[in-house]
C-alpha cells in the first residue's frame, strides 16, 4: 500500500509540473503577441512619422495665399471706355463717311496725338475710296480722345477745304506741338489724276473749337507715283 501511495504522489507531481510548464509556455505567447500589436518599438514610431507627414502639407498651405494674393494694378489712357484707348487698332472704317458702291473705304494712315490741347491722345483716321478709273482724294477725320470709344466725336475733317482743287492723295501725316502736318500727291491746272506730281504740304491748328489751314506749299514730286490701288 506506502508503494501505491508513493505512485500516486509521484504521478500527481509530475502532472502537477506539466500543468505549470504549459501554462508558462502559453503565457509567454500571449506576452508576443501583446508586445506585437501594441508595445513594440516600430509600431509605436509608425505614428508618430504620419503626424510629421500631415504638418507639412499645412504649413505649404498657410504660405501660398502671401505670394499670389497681390496683383500689379495697370492702367491706360483710354480706361473707362474712351477713345484714346482704341488708339489705331479700332475698326475705323466704321466712324468714318461710307463711299458709293461698288467702292470701299480705304484707311491710309491712322495717328493718336493732342491736337485740341486737352492733355488726351486724339485719332487722326486718313482715308479714301478706292479706285475705279482713277485715284480718289484723301480726307483726314480727326476724332476726340475723351470722347465714347463707341461713338466717337469728330473734331473736324483735314483736306476737305482742299480737296475739289487739288485732289490730294495723302504720302506722310505727323503732329508736332499741336500743328497737324500732312504731305500728299495732287494736281494743278497743268496736271490731272492721271499723273498727281504736285507735291503738297499743309499745316493745320485746332483752335476756338474747329480746325484752320494755317499753310498750304506746293512743289513738285518730279515723277507720277502709281497710287492706283
Amino acid at each position: 500500500m506506502l508503494k501505491r501511495a508513493g505512485l500516486f504522489t509521484s504521478v500527481a507531481i509530475g502532472a502537477l509540473a506539466l500543468t505549470a510548464a504549459c501554462s508558462s509556455g502559453s503565457s509567454t505567447t500571449d506576452t508576443g503577441t501583446t508586445t506585437g500589436t501594441g508595445t513594440t518599438a516600430g509600431a509605436s514610431s509608425a505614428p508618430a512619422a504620419t503626424t510629421t507627414a500631415t504638418e507639412q502639407p499645412a504649413a505649404t498651405a498657410t504660405t501660398r495665399p502671401a505670394t499670389t494674393t497681390k496683383a500689379t494694378p495697370t492702367s491706360d489712357p483710354g480706361d473707362g471706355g474712351i477713345l484714346a484707348g482704341a488708339g489705331t487698332d479700332a475698326n475705323w472704317k466704321k466712324f468714318v463717311e461710307p463711299c458709293e458702291a461698288p467702292q470701299k473705304v480705304m484707311i491710309q494712315k491712322v495717328i493718336t496725338a493732342d491736337v485740341n490741347g486737352d492733355g488726351t491722345f486724339d485719332a487722326l483716321v486718313a482715308h479714301a475710296c478706292s479706285p475705279i478709273t482713277s485715284y480718289w482724294p484723301t480726307v483726314v477725320d480727326v476724332f476726340d480722345g475723351t470722347s465714347p470709344a463707341a461713338k466717337p466725336k469728330r473734331l473736324g475733317a483735314l483736306l476737305q477745304d482742299v480737296g475739289p482743287d487739288d485732289l490730294p492723295y495723302l504720302d506722310t501725316m505727323k503732329v508736332k506741338n499741336g500743328v497737324v502736318t500732312i504731305q500728299a500727291y495732287g494736281v494743278d491746272k497743268h496736271t490731272d489724276q492721271s499723273c498727281p506730281s504736285v507735291y503738297y504740304t499743309y499745316e493745320y491748328k485746332y483752335s476756338g473749337a474747329k480746325f484752320s489751314r494755317t499753310s498750304r506749299v506746293a512743289g513738285n514730286a518730279n515723277h507720277c507715283p502709281d497710287i492706283t490701288n
